[in-house]
């Protein structure tokens, strides 16, 4: 149930009404540094709504300009303003404390399709951002910076800018004289990563070494998507996420031991498998590109509101009433199916959730009648689980 006092401050806030503001602080200044259902800052809320009066007044009344959504450590406010691509607002954290430097603070202001990179690598600079610092990039392990960011999404004005302030490439020595502090080069340890790819690897195929991964991660744990390449021996892609199971998801208590079977679902990943002519090279086009946002909203979606998958079967519904996952297709609803799963050297139970796309009347079924009259269905009509956009709805039998 939600804090009253939180609603009030959240609907003070969301209505700019900068005078409740400063009375609910004023009356319960122990909430000046809570979160939002403990992950959203209230700075946070403020500048996802582009609101600068109310957020002067947040600052005012004491909150953290670097305060980090839920349980990360760089998703600060000022994080979020450069996401939002706005100046004026960077501008106004920064002139109120926030850090520049603050894990890729510069490379968050050039990825992506910002319009306003080069202004916002200026604010930051101005304001004490080191443009040389040089990172681990989680997805080749090679080094990376401001210059080789702007250079691999074609800012070119950005590039200019930062070679005409002594900016070169990145070199694997540099890391070592990294200015911008420890926290600037991500922990290489990987819980069960490693040990997911390892599974798919040796049971379903060669892992393609370069992931499908958010330079600038919008979800806590980052979620990574992995490609295994169709082949003469396999007509189909395979995508499949690491970084769910990074942290466990939150599971019922079990009341007894009749439910302690729920323990065993507190690590996931999950996979979708594709036809072998499915582009994923032009990942612009939604037609293309919804299955892999739908894994990365579907692994990230347990850990931002603690919650778990269910058990061994979910279904979700693109919402209510279902509408189309994409523009081309007719499926609304995603069947989760955790129908492999193996156990982690240090004895942890890994699930491995089947995606497959499947339409509104199959939804239908699988409420009224259950998951077996659901597969059932499918066997005898001789379906199987790489997606096939053509093919019949079962639900309508």
């Amino acid at each position: 149930m939600a804090d009253p006092i939180e609603t009030e401050i959240d609907q003070a806030i969301s209505s700019s009404d900068v005078n409740r503001v400063r009375e609910l602080f004023g009356q319960h200044p122990d909430y000046i540094h809570r979160r939002w259902n403990d992950y959203l800052p209230w700075l946070d809320l403020a500048v996802s709504q582009k609101n600068p009066q109310i957020v002067k007044t947040l600052l005012e009344c004491g909150c953290d300009v670097n305060q980090s959504k839920g349980k990360s450590d760089f998703e600060t406010p000022l994080f979020s303003a450069l996401c939002e691509d706005d100046p004026a607002m960077v501008k106004l954290l920064l002139e109120h404390g926030a850090d520049p430097n603050r894990h890729k603070t510069v490379i968050t202001a050039i990825v992506g399709m910002n319009e306003h990179s080069l202004e916002l690598v200026k604010l930051l600079e101005e304001h004490g951002a080191d443009l040389h610092a040089v990172y681990m990039n989680e997805i080749t392990n090679e080094p990376m910076n401001a210059l080789s960011a702007a250079i691999d999404w074609g800012k070119d004005d950005v590039a200019e800018y930062l070679r005409s302030k002594g900016a070169v490439l990145p070199t694997v020595e540099k890391l070592g004289n990294n200015s911008a502090g420890d926290d600037s080069v991500p922990d290489q340890t990987n819980l069960l990563a490693d040990e997911v790819k390892a599974y798919f690897k040796e049971n379903f195929g060669p892992v393609n070494p370069l992931a499908l991964v958010e330079i600038v991660p919008t979800t806590w744990p980052p979620i990574s998507i992995h490609v295994i390449p169709a082949s003469e021996e396999r007509k189909h892609i395979t995508l499949f996420t690491t970084g769910m199971s990074d942290e466990p998801m939150t599971v019922p208590e079990p009341g007894g031991e009749d439910d302690r079977w729920m323990l065993d679902y507190r690590w996931a990943e999950i996979y979708i498998q594709l036809p072998a002519d499915w582009d994923l090279s032009n990942l612009g086009d939604p037609k293309w590109r919804w299955p892999i946002d739908w894994l990365r909203s579907t692994a990230a979606y347990p850990h931002a509101n603690e919650t778990w998958l269910g058990g061994p079967v979910t279904i979700i519904a693109n919402g209510d009433p279902p509408e189309p996952l994409s523009p081309n297709t007719n499926f609304t609803s995603l069947l989760l199916l955790a129908d492999k799963w193996f156990t982690s050297r240090d004895g942890r139970t890994v699930q491995l959730y089947r995606m497959a796309p499947i339409y509104t009347e199959e939804r239908e079924l699988e409420i009224s009648q259950g998951i077996d009259e659901l597969l059932r269905r499918f066997d005898s009509s001789n379906i199987n689980f790489v997606v096939d956009l053509d093919r019949p709805n079962v639900g309508k039998r």
